[in-house]
């Protein structure tokens, strides 16, 4: 087939296609809608028919003690070390799956501590811990998993209660 006949076929087919696609887009033009004033499935409620929907008010600091000038870097610090920790947690568990053992140090895995995080970290083939705490605001995390002698606990004192668990000290009692 030469290359006008098969510019000529692809035409064709492309044509073809676009003209179902379009008639199907007819045919379903005609339906209607359902209307809103009519149909009783789907009326607004009387209380909501009129006026702008009620305005947003975000929670009072009393009422979110994380929200609370003397709390925040304590909360803020709570969330990095978790977040770490678990971001932690996946990049060893990727290792074991490819290695068959965990890392050694977090530089292994390409794991850099946040600014103004510590991060305390021992493993071996068998096991890992580590704990990740904020310095200004003194609140951290540990977690273990695998075979490891004495699993690391937080500032606080807390201790992850299974293998792969971050365990945080609670932002709102620690630094007071």
């Amino acid at each position: 087939m030469t290359r006008l006949g098969k510019s000529i076929v692809y035409a064709v087919v492309c044509a073809g296609l676009f003209m179902g696609g379009a008639l199907l887009s007819v045919r379903h033009s005609g339906d209607t809608a359902p209307n809103v004033s009519t149909d009783p499935s789907i009326r607004v409620p009387p209380d909501r028919a009129s006026g702008p929907p009620p305005a947003y008010e975000p929670p009072a600091p009393e009422d979110t003690p994380c929200l609370q000038p003397e709390n925040v870097t304590r909360c803020i610090g709570r969330a990095r070390a978790r977040t770490g920790l678990m971001q932690l947690a996946g990049l060893q568990a990727e290792r074991m799956r490819v290695r068959g053992s965990y890392a050694e140090d977090a530089a292994a895995l390409g794991f850099r501590p946040e600014s103004g995080m510590v991060l305390r970290m021992s493993g071996g083939p068998g096991g890992w811990t580590a704990e990740y705490h904020h310095t200004a605001g003194g609140v951290g995390c540990a977690v273990y998993d695998g075979d490891v002698g004495e699993p690391f606990t937080t500032a606080g004192g807390v201790l992850s209660q299974s293998p792969g668990a971050v365990a945080c000290d609670d932002p709102l009692s620690v630094g007071r």
